[in-house]
């Protein structure tokens, strides 16, 4: 039988959310170094959600900065991470040194891009580390694209093409405190497994439930 992710349960999600906090508080440690400053990261939420309602949110026309990583091993799929464009000059503080963000710079700016495209890395990594712990088997990363577009147009210019056997994806919500700022920065991982590895995720949460 074909296995969907809309077959997971509320439990199931709560394992999810569980390893994706053991996740958040790696990445949490690793950024606060690049980033010289205590950085917190929890996850208040994991969804799934269809395409459309991705779609017609009503934050979809809102200016994201996105990194997409292709994922491999156990769990193959892909993965989009996305900040608001509006607060990731907090991120972007050690590169900007006092200067204002300028959106068209973070592509054409090769510093900027690749700056960014490591802190997804960062976040991606932790978060994939803290799946290969809880699974026993190891999943592995491409290096990040880096791109800056309205939300909807990441989506479908990117989850869309992708989508050729399930309409359905699954969203991590994390949010990042600066302790010296204040400042919370929100983020989300969109994640796409494929078939071939899907099912035994599924299993695995099934048994972890069980």
């Amino acid at each position: 039988m074909q296995r969907s992710l809309r077959q997971l349960t509320p439990e199931h999600l709560d394992i999810v959310k569980e390893i994706a906090n053991i996740g958040s508080g790696h990445a949490a440690t690793s950024l606060s170094k690049i980033l010289e400053q205590r950085i917190d990261m929890a996850v208040p939420s994991v969804e799934i959600a269809s395409f459309s309602d991705l779609l017609n949110m009503d934050d979809a026309e809102t200016p994201v900065v996105a990194a997409y990583l292709k994922m491999s091993g156990a769990l193959p799929g892909h993965l989009f991470i996305m900040f608001d464009l509006g607060e990731v000059d907090d991120l972007m503080k050690p590169m900007l040194r006092g200067n204002p963000l300028n959106a068209e710079e973070l592509l054409v700016n090769p510093l900027y891009s690749s700056f960014l495209g490591e802190i997804g890395n960062i976040m991606a990594g932790a978060y994939i580390s803290a799946l290969s712990d809880f699974s026993g088997r190891n999943s592995y990363l491409s290096p990040p694209q880096v791109c800056v577009d309205m939300k909807s147009a990441v989506l479908s210019e990117g989850i869309l093409d992708l989508s050729l056997y399930e309409d359905q994806v699954m969203v991590i919500n994390a949010v990042l405190s600066n302790g010296e700022t204040h400042q919370t920065i929100h983020s989300a991982f969109t994640l796409l497994p494929e078939l071939s590895g899907l099912s035994s995720f599924i299993e695995l949460l099934e048994g972890k439930n069980g």
